[in-house]
């Protein structure tokens, strides 16, 4: 399965980049066979990717950090 991390600025609000590089992504590989990842904030950049992702049906996860409460999505180990 191939993992795609995407991570940006906690500013950034483009979101009609984001939406065009995600539905690229789901043009380019069978949806079944890829997962976006991201840091899990709430803002910027992995908000719109989640957003994005998880509304084109695609397969989501999160890298959070230690410190940080894990999420429903989250990809690291216990």
């Amino acid at each position: 399965m191939l993992k795609v991390l995407i991570t940006g600025s906690k500013t950034y609000s483009n979101k009609i980049k984001i939406k065009n590089f995600i539905f690229q992504l789901k043009e380019r590989y069978n949806k079944n066979n890829f997962i976006v990842a991201t840091r899990g904030e709430k803002q910027g950049t992995d908000k719109y990717i989640k957003s994005n992702v998880l509304d084109f049906g695609l397969s989501y996860g999160e890298f959070i950090p230690r410190h940080k409460k894990k999420t429903l999505y989250s990809l690291m180990p216990n």
